[in-house]
């Protein structure tokens, strides 16, 4: 299967893909893009593109990607300003989307356009962005040698041999150990197609033998050079590579021509341009006819260096590349002057002068539109990263008001006051109330200090608080040295009853054991008085300032009769709460005991062989 077939049989999944999975389909389309035929390309890309339109609104970032791929196509034919626009294009797009990763491929095949037009500061400044976020991910690794390659050429174009000699090398380790690429982003291709894909680091590979090569040459290391161009050769042909088999053809030629072994060089650069010519590469067909005929020239034989040098124009009128054939003119006008012929050099000249302003003029403007143009997208990139920032800092601090809420009030009353800035006070028609009381709070609380005091009530209260949450079981408030909850409120249920007592239970064994450990460290400690009565109640919350979840009605003030008429170490229990509970727990019945302000009740303690039975449980 063709790798065109393998890319298209899936291409109608993209109306049903993941953000992710489109991303991983396109990368990996960019990725083979240099195996496709220009005709392929087409095809593809226009496809792409008028599907990603089609859906723009629902799929942005289809959209995002179809334009790179398409700046990419662009990129691939030398058509560097249409290139540009789509490449910023689907950069704004990722910035909108907030896809950094998009942006950073966007950004970095910007840069090889900036490279390619000879822009090599601006095209750093770009590269280097790119190749912050490419860094990060795992499964760019092709992306991430490509930033590395333009970056190694823009330093080794400034001069700068020692950045472009440590890019390239580190391009030379990455390639060759392509085993350990991540090839997750290219799962739903066959495993025939991740293997190619896997082994086209080989092409980063040879590029990177190249720009050693070139370094050492320019350094005078011949021997060296030699060996990383015929090493690039080797992997070129092995893997059936034509575009760079023909760029090895040419860093031989120029190696040769640098070392005035012209026939040589003459050999590789016609193996080049064959090959060139035979697969559409016009670009670098136009080189491959401007280096030979250098090589004729500096071997006097001018008729054959015009013949190649008028191929290249022809070649050169397919498409817009006005510095080689700029670069053409000027040779052919110095070969006519050496042969006399004053019409041809003035007509070569004048072509060469005009393009070569034309070019300057274009070029400046292109560059002052291209600084414009990256320090709008920096800007634009700013701000999103700006606005990013703060979401990030508004988020934390809605966790934080969250959080702290939720330690204020029940869930579901917290979720209204957010929702509607206000809460209804709801009546329960039964809710189970229970007080607690620590037994001569006064009396011991004077022989200790205000510090150990405090600490030994928060230690007691988060320890209720603890066994209360297990039970679902909702805290209204503490005053002082009492603790109330209530249960079967905000959300009703029927067991409320039974699930406060074996609370109270849980926190009298609690407190027995702590008296224990107090009474062998011989420390003052409290025991505790629990009151249990079970009623109808309102709840609501009061004010508009810390705001407090609180509960009403005479359930209320029977429950806390019930802890004040209790004893120590004991669970009192009124008679509407025996009647819900009696089958579930040993009680017996205290009689009926007069209550402040509320006559005589019915009371119960709850059997202390309940208490042994939740310590069993717990231990």
């Amino acid at each position: 299967m063709t790798i065109l077939n393998e890319i298209s049989n899936h291409f109608q999944e993209l109306e049903s893909s993941s953000p992710l999975m489109v991303k991983q389909y396109c990368v990996s389309i960019i990725e083979t893009l240099n195996y496709l035929k220009k005709s392929d390309q087409f095809q593809l890309v226009n496809k792409l593109e008028a599907f990603a339109e089609k859906n723009a609104f629902e799929k942005k970032h289809l959209l995002g990607y179809s334009k790179l791929i398409y700046a990419f196509h662009l990129l691939h034919q030398e058509n560097y300003e249409l290139a540009l626009k789509k490449g910023t294009e689907s950069y704004i797009i990722f910035l909108e989307i907030e896809d950094l990763e998009g942006a950073a491929i966007s950004m970095g095949m910007q840069g090889t356009i900036y490279r390619s037009i000879g822009n090599f500061d601006l095209a750093l400044k770009v590269l280097l962005i790119s190749q912050e976020e490419l860094k990060t991910t795992e499964y760019l690794q092709f992306r991430l040698l490509a930033c590395k390659n333009d970056m190694g050429a823009c330093y080794y174009e400034l001069n700068d041999l020692e950045s472009a000699y440590i890019l390239f090398g580190e391009m030379l380790k990455i390639s060759r150990n392509y085993h350990s690429f991540n090839c997750e982003v290219y799962a739903f291709f066959s495993v025939n197609y991740i293997h190619t894909l896997k082994n086209n680091s080989f092409y980063w590979e040879v590029y990177a033998l190249h720009g050693l090569g070139k370094i050492l040459l320019k350094q005078g290391d011949f021997t060296q050079a030699k060996g990383h161009f015929i090493k690039a050769l080797e992997i070129s042909e092995k893997n059936n590579h034509v575009k760079s088999t023909c760029n090895s053809f040419s860093e031989l030629g120029i190696f040769y021509a640098a070392s005035d072994q012209y026939d040589i060089a003459e050999d590789y650069h016609c193996r080049a341009l064959i090959l060139r010519q035979e697969n559409e590469l016009i670009g670098g067909a136009i080189t491959s006819c401007i280096k030979l005929g250098e090589i004729y020239i500096k071997l006097s034989n001018l008729d054959k260096a015009v013949e190649v040098l008028n191929k290249g124009l022809t070649l050169a009128a397919k498409i817009n590349v006005y510095l080689k054939t700029s670069r053409i003119h000027l040779l052919l006008s110095e070969i006519y002057e050496s042969k006399k012929r004053l019409n041809k050099v003035i007509d070569h000249f004048k072509t060469y002068h005009d393009l070569f302003s034309k070019l300057t003029v274009e070029d400046n403007s292109r560059r002052i539109k291209n600084i414009k143009h990256f320090f709008e997208s920096e800007q634009i990139r700013n701000e999103n990263v700006i606005i990013k920032k703060q979401k990030e800092l508004l988020e934390i601090e809605k966790e934080k008001s969250d959080y702290l809420l939720l330690n204020i009030l029940p869930h579901e009353i917290a979720e209204e006051l957010k929702l509607y800035g206000k809460t209804q006070a709801k009546h329960f028609e039964s809710v189970t109330v229970m007080f607690t009381d620590f037994v001569g709070f006064t009396q011991i609380s004077e022989k200790l200090l205000p510090t150990e005091l405090v600490a030994e009530i928060d230690r007691c209260f988060k320890a209720f608080d603890e066994i209360i949450g297990r039970h679902s079981i909702e805290k209204i408030k503490t005053i002082g040295d009492s603790y109330m909850c209530a249960s079967g409120l905000p959300v009703p249920n029927k067991t409320h009853a039974i699930g406060i007592i074996n609370a109270a239970l849980e926190i009298q064994q609690y407190m027995k054991m702590h008296l224990q450990q107090k009474k062998l460290s011989r420390k003052p400690t409290f025991e505790l008085r629990i009151g249990i009565h079970t009623g109808p109640v309102v709840a609501g919350v009061v004010g508009f300032k810390k705001f407090a979840y609180d509960i009403w009605g005479d359930t209320v003030n029977i429950a806390s009769r019930m802890e004040s008429s209790g004893e120590s170490g004991k669970i009192n229990i009124s008679g509407n709460t025996y009647e819900l509970v009696k089958n579930e727990f040993n009680c017996f019945h205290r009689g009926k005991i007069m209550a402040k302000n509320k006559g005589e009740i019915d009371m119960y303690f709850v059997d202390a062989l309940d208490q042994q039975n939740i310590l069993s449980r717990n231990n």
